[in-house]
């Protein structure tokens, strides 16, 4: 019957559904952690990128770099 089809299809990409939506998850945490760590340190991830590569930043041991969170945790 085309109706079960229907729902067998539906059921195969549930899987895939699922692992969509917790990759849009992280996408959406990332993101506002390099929003958070651009306002925190007053600039922005393309000029961070450009410094970083050339060497014109402190290291990451300096302090002020050293705190991190994780996705659930808040600085």
């Amino acid at each position: 019957m085309p109706g079960d089809q229907g729902e067998e299809v539906r059921s195969s990409l549930r899987p895939v559904i699922e692992v969509v939506e917790e990759l849009m998850m992280r996408r959406r945490w990332l993101l506002n952690e390099i929003r958070r760590f651009e306002e925190r340190y007053g600039i922005d991830s393309r000029d961070f990128y450009e410094k970083w590569n050339r060497r014109l930043l402190p290291s990451l041991k300096t302090p002020r770099f050293t705190e991190t969170s994780s996705p659930g945790t808040a600085l």
